[in-house]
């Protein structure tokens, strides 16, 4: 019966990752519990931790398991697809894997960003960034409209609108 150690370094390997590299243990602990409930990940310990086989057999076994695809789904939060839209759970996951900082680092590095941005725009600044866009605001004048259910014309106040013109990298990335 292998160890739970040795267990651990046969799930990391089926992920192609390092048991001896410390950050690759984080994130596979990480994804486990970005991946899966309590519960399932309690199966997959009772299941490491009560194979009776040796490693040969005990690796055929861990292949059978319902464990994601590591070429599809590693690292990847709850929920995440391959196309969709990019929300800010998905933004802070990517910026974590491709940076390599954990998730509580990296929420707070687009959480800065995003501030950052804001800021400057309530202050009525424009943020360029080169090769992405330009943020910037508006001024919407006040127009006339109608209540759609009792047909009454209405005054709309005038209002500052957040605007963003996409960059030329960025139109070209995207064509």
């Amino acid at each position: 019966m292998p160890t739970p150690k040795k267990a651990i370094n046969l799930l990391l390997k089926h992920y192609g990752l390092d048991p001896s590299d410390e950050r690759s243990m984080g994130k596979f602990f990480e994804s486990l519990q970005d991946n899966f409930t309590e519960k399932e990940i309690e199966l997959i310990g009772d299941f490491l931790l009560a194979a009776e086989s040796s490693i040969f057999e005990f690796e055929k076994e861990l292949e059978a398991l319902p464990i994601p695809s590591p070429q599809k789904h590693a690292f990847q939060p709850r929920g995440e697809v391959a196309s969709g839209a990019l929300n800010k759970e998905r933004l802070v996951a990517k910026v974590s894997r491709d940076v390599g900082l954990t998730m509580h680092e990296a929420e707070k590095v687009v959480a800065a960003v995003v501030s950052c941005i804001s800021h400057a725009l309530q202050k009525g600044d424009n943020v360029r960034i080169a090769g992405f866009g330009t943020f910037s605001v508006v001024n919407r004048k006040s127009t006339s409209g109608r209540n759609p259910r009792t047909g009454e014309t209405i005054a709309i106040p005038s209002s500052k609108q957040p605007k963003f013109k996409a960059g030329k990298n960025l139109k070209d990335a995207v064509n």
